[in-house]
C-alpha cells in the first residue's frame, strides 16, 4: 500500500506556500486530504475513519470531502516549514494504520448461533 507526495513549496508576497498533491494511491485512494463541505476550507489528513466516512467529491449530506490535492498560505517560515512536516508525518502513520485496518478485516469466520 502506498501513496506518492509531490509537495512544492515557494515564496508568495505575503509568506509562504504549499502545494499538495497525491497520486499513484496503491490499494489506498490518492484523496487523503479532508476539507469542510459548508466552506471548502482545509481540515487534516484524513484518519483511516475518514477514508470510511468521506466521499471523494464535495456531495450534497456530508459535513466534509476528501481531495487529492491541498494548497496553504503562511504568513511565517516557522508556520509553513511545521505545516509540511505535520502533514508528512500525519501521511506517514495514515498508510500503515490504514493497511493494518483492512488486514483486520479481510479473512474468514464461522460463527454458530443457537438457542442454548
Amino acid at each position: 500500500m502506498q501513496v506518492s507526495l509531490n509537495q512544492v513549496r515557494s515564496t508568495i508576497p505575503a509568506g509562504y506556500r504549499i502545494v499538495n498533491t497525491l497520486s499513484g494511491g496503491t490499494d489506498i485512494d490518492d484523496e487523503l486530504f479532508l476539507f469542510k463541505y459548508s466552506d471548502d476550507s482545509y481540515v487534516h489528513v484524513c484518519t483511516v475513519d475518514d477514508l470510511y466516512r468521506y466521499p471523494t467529491t464535495k456531495t450534497a449530506g456530508y459535513d466534509y470531502y476528501r481531495l487529492a490535492a491541498s494548497s496553504h498560505d503562511f504568513t511565517t517560515l516557522g508556520e509553513a516549514i511545521s505545516h509540511s512536516a505535520a502533514q508528512k508525518s500525519a501521511l506517514a502513520e495514515l498508510i500503515p494504520a490504514y493497511s493494518s485496518a483492512v488486514d483486520d478485516y479481510v479473512g474468514s469466520e464461522d460463527t454458530v448461533y443457537s438457542d442454548a
